[in-house]
């Protein structure tokens, strides 16, 4: 439903009074079992009349408790006052008894200068019976303030054109080439080459692209599997084979002395095996090797004994994750009467950059 105030602006003192008196003429109209959301549109332009907010009253205890007391300038002026006017609009309305569960104000370039739309919109959610209980719950409403459609627009505009940008510049360094990345683009479409990228990047990280062992390796396997999306590759076992992974050597952070436990728990043999972290950029993960046979653990022991590192991970926050490992994979050397040497880990950790080693590691 959509009401029309006419000769109304946004500073419209008795704002409440004529929103009360168009809804009573169509009351009859709305369900008042059911929820709405609620919407006031007025002409943009008006939060550019500085004079007319600064003018404008709004009672001190209608404020919000940090605003009280302050006179307000610019920008917190209007905003108090979009504020104000929604939630006078908003118990103009509930006035009726009408439940209200969504509300908005914004200024639009498709109301006019003197007047203000109100739109209410019955929500799918319905209540048939109105019980005693239902009139004490307390509706969770969500509110939303818009200035400006066209200012809102223009910055989602300026945001799409600077993501779009970032794609074009990432897809342009993917190819190694901008002739190759428009040629492929008008063949396969930025999204599907925005898609292999991603692929390639949550495979391999961004050591592809900034590898000095692999680059070339990677960077064809791109290229061709974007050749297979576009067609220009057919055959199943060429097919085959670049779909295949690149196996990536893992990097040794460092490695730590595995002991075995004497009856008495009082002394330790050594020489039993170790325990090696590796890391290939992406996750480290544990490796156990025995000294001799019969002090072998079956690597599926290990399967799960590893973390996986992201960009959010700081120093600090990769050395006690890595602590948390090591005492995983001694938890299941312990199993067989094992122990691994931690004292050593905490010595060697104090030394080591571990961020700067896992991009070398991605860099290989």
């Amino acid at each position: 439903m959509k009401i029309t105030l006419p000769r109304t602006n946004l500073f419209e003192e008795k704002l409440g009074e004529k929103i009360q008196l168009a809804v009573n003429e169509e009351i009859q109209k709305l369900d008042k079992t059911s929820k709405y959301s609620f919407s006031l549109e007025f002409d943009e332009s008006l939060i550019y009349c500085s004079e007319s907010i600064q003018a404008f009253f709004i009672p001190d205890e209608k404020l919000p408790q940090y605003q009280r007391g302050k006179e307000l300038h610019g920008d917190d002026k209007m905003y108090a006052i979009l504020s104000y006017q929604l939630k006078v609009a908003e118990e103009a309305i509930e006035s009726y008894g009408i439940t209200i569960n969504h509300t908005s104000i914004e200024g639009s370039p498709f109301v006019e200068i003197n007047c203000i739309d109100i739109r209410l919109q019955e929500q799918e959610e319905k209540d048939l019976k109105l019980d005693k209980k239902r009139k004490n719950d307390k509706t969770i409403k969500c509110s939303v303030i818009m200035p400006s459609l066209t200012r809102f627009a223009k910055n989602i505009s300026n945001v799409y054109e600077k993501l779009e940008k970032e794609r074009d510049n990432v897809l342009e360094r993917a190819f190694n080439s901008k002739k190759l990345y428009e040629k492929y683009k008008v063949l396969v479409g930025k999204e599907e080459l925005y898609k292999i990228y991603l692929d390639f990047k949550s495979e391999y990280g961004d050591m592809w692209i900034n590898s000095k062992e692999h680059k070339d390796e990677l960077l064809k396997r791109f290229h061709q599997t974007v050749k297979i999306k576009a067609g220009l590759i057919t055959n199943e076992k060429t097919k085959s084979e670049v779909m295949k992974p690149l196996v990536i050597l893992a990097k040794t952070i460092f490695e730590l002395q595995v002991y075995k436990k004497t009856k008495t728990d009082n002394g330790m043999h050594k020489d039993i095996g170790q325990v090696s972290l590796k890391t290939n950029g992406k996750i480290i993960k544990t490796e156990y090797c025995a000294r001799r046979k019969n002090y072998e653990i079956l690597d599926e022991n290990f399967d799960d004994c590893y973390i996986e590192v992201t960009d959010k991970y700081d120093n600090y926050k990769l050395v006690n994750s890595i602590r948390e490992l090591v005492e995983t994979a001694n938890t299941i050397c312990e199993k067989y009467g094992y122990t691994i040497d931690r004292d050593a880990m905490d010595n060697i950790l104090d030394f080591i950059d571990i961020k700067r080693l896992i991009k070398k590691a991605r860099e290989v």
